[in-house]
Parts: C-alpha cells; structure tokens; sequence
C-alpha cells in the first residue's frame, strides 16, 4: 500500500478530509497530523480519536519512525506493529492498555516509548532486546 492510501484510509478511519503528502508538517485538526520527507510517510499522530484500535492501513507504513496514539481507547495492540523496522518514538499515553504484545521487543531502532497512563502492570520480558531504547515512560499505570 503506498503512502496517500495509507493516508486515505487514516482520514476515513478518523472522519477527516483527505491529506495530501507533501513534504513538509501538516496538522489536520487537534487530533491528526502527520510529516512526510521526499514524499515518504515519516510521522503519524492520531491523538484523542477515540480509536478501539490502531488502524490496519499503518501496518504496511514501513518507513515509519514516529507514531503517536495518545488518548485514544485502546485496550490491546496488534502484533504487526513489530513489523515497523524503523520506529524510533511510540506514543501510546492515556489509553486503556493492560498488556503489550511481545512482538514490540522486535522493534530495533525505538529508542522512545511512551505508556504514561494505561493500565499496565507489568511489561514484556523480551523488552530486554529493546537495546536501542533510551526513554520509557510508564508513569500513572495499574
């Protein structure tokens, strides 16, 4: 799937207008923004959206590098989201989360995640493989 389906199917998900990718920052509304550099995908923020869950059409975003779903309603993540090989910030704050799949350990270049105000009581073992991850906010869980 390339970059401005992915872009279409976000702005369906959210009820937005469409975006066009361009290369430069574009800020939508107060919950959806995202920046693109040479016309590639590299920043998704889908803040305060209400969303039960993350939207399919980022799984196949694989130059991703930060993707920000603070203050949604997400009780569980997908297993795909492992499969972003160039995550480097997750934001997932202020969401419902109790538990966080395994196949995050598998995401070599986070280097920032943020958990601050879920429900979480424990994270993954296998978050030891995480070498690259340099801030983890877990701040206000349980």
């Amino acid at each position: 799937m390339q970059d401005m389906e992915i872009l279409k199917a976000l702005a369906q998900a959210t009820q937005t207008r469409p975006l066009q990718l361009t290369d430069k920052s574009q800020v939508v509304d107060q919950r959806v923004g995202f920046v693109a550099e040479n016309g590639t995908l590299v920043a998704l923020s889908l803040r305060y959206g209400e969303l039960t869950t993350v939207p399919e059409a980022i799984r196949h975003d694989v130059t991703l590098r930060q993707l920000d779903l603070t203050g949604n309603r997400l009780t569980t993540l997908p297993e795909w989201l492992g499969e972003l090989p160039h995550l480097e910030k997750l934001y997932l704050d202020a969401n419902q989360l109790r538990e966080l799949p395994e196949s995050m350990s598998h995401l070599p270049h986070l280097a920032e995640l943020h958990l601050d105000s879920n429900l979480l009581t424990s994270l993954p073992d296998s978050f030891g493989k995480l070498t690259s991850l340099k801030a983890l906010h877990v701040m206000q869980n349980g």
